[in-house]
């Protein structure tokens, strides 16, 4: 929850750290990698992965703990080709990013 701080009769607004999250290698050949650092307000997530056509061909559900985190996934039974990683998270939080399977 962000805090408001006053000073001068002026009120800021502090935001609360951000997330990151990162997928590598990217185009990868058999699996991946995700990392994730998290505020720890987010105990699980779900990645899921999309093809061209928008069709799931791969989900995995993770637990999360505070501070950095890592989830391999297996994509060595995916066609080569172009996907969608859809990463999101118990509370909402949603990260894309377009990965390709060479």
């Amino acid at each position: 929850e962000p805090a408001d701080i006053s000073a001068n009769n002026k009120t800021a607004v502090t935001l609360p750290p951000q997330s990151s999250f990162a997928v590598t290698p990217n185009p990868f050949k058999n699996s991946l990698l995700c990392r994730f650092n998290s505020t720890g307000d987010d105990p699980e997530a779900l990645i899921a992965v999309y093809d061209a056509m928008g069709k799931m061909v791969l989900k995995s559900q993770h637990n999360i703990t505070e501070g950095r985190n890592e989830f391999s996934l297996d994509g060595s039974l995916l066609p080569v080709g172009l996907y969608h990683l859809v990463f999101t998270t118990n509370t909402g939080s949603t990260y894309s990013q377009k990965i390709l399977k060479q």
